[in-house]
């Protein structure tokens, strides 16, 4: 507790028994902290002032680790010494506990991020569906475009003999009828030459019987 000179003990800036100003306390020696593994290369420190590998002030690393905010420490889960933090930090060194450790050591887990293996069953189920389906109607779709055509052909081949069969019945008709004509006309003249033979006759026995 700050004591004034008159003796009095107080705790505000100016004595309440004689006004004087209170003297100033000096600011306590801050703790001497050394370090179990050097900041730099690892090597355990065991105490030292200086790495003995390589040469750094093993003070300085202590009083950064003294420095450090509060707010780090109050974000961490659990207390966890700078010795065993500075272990943690080089491989192979973190793994030998610290002889000058204060408290527990707790092990921060981090999530590991989830690695994207694709698409999902359900995904390709629906795919495989889609592209069978895709297949079915492709297939039926042939299948119905390639009746319609034996059909349409069908259909023309019909027409086109039905075309030729009523050619040829024409041809057939007209030919029927060209021989109908000409034997119609020979009969009609071979009758004609008949009768005339017959009239010639006929007068040259008219003739005879009048001379």
């Amino acid at each position: 507790m700050p004591r004034c000179s008159c003796g009095h003990v107080c705790t505000s800036k100016f004595c309440s028994q004689c006004g004087k100003k209170m003297p100033v306390a000096a600011a306590p020696a801050p703790a001497i902290t050394t370090v179990a593994f050097c900041p730099q290369c690892g090597t355990r420190a065991s105490g030292n002032r200086f790495c003995t590998q390589c040469g750094t002030r093993l003070a300085d690393a202590a009083a950064a680790v003294i420095s450090a905010p509060s707010a780090v420490k109050s974000s961490s889960p659990s207390p966890v010494s700078h010795t065993t933090a500075q272990a943690s930090r080089w491989g192979a060194a973190a793994r030998t506990p610290s002889p000058v450790s204060s408290g527990p050591t707790s092990v921060v887990r981090t999530p590991s991020p989830q690695v994207s293996s694709g698409p999902s069953a359900f995904a390709l189920k629906q795919q495989r569906e889609r592209e069978e389906r895709e297949k079915r109607e492709r297939e039926a779709r042939e299948q119905r475009e390639r009746a319609e055509r034996e059909a349409r052909e069908a259909r023309e081949r019909e027409e086109r003999e039905k075309r030729e069969r009523e050619a040829r019945d024409l041809a057939d008709r007209r030919a029927r009828e060209n021989s109908e004509r000409e034997a119609r006309e020979k009969r009609e003249r071979e009758e004609r030459e008949a009768r005339e033979k017959r009239e010639r006759e006929e007068r040259a026995a008219r003739e005879k019987r009048e001379r």
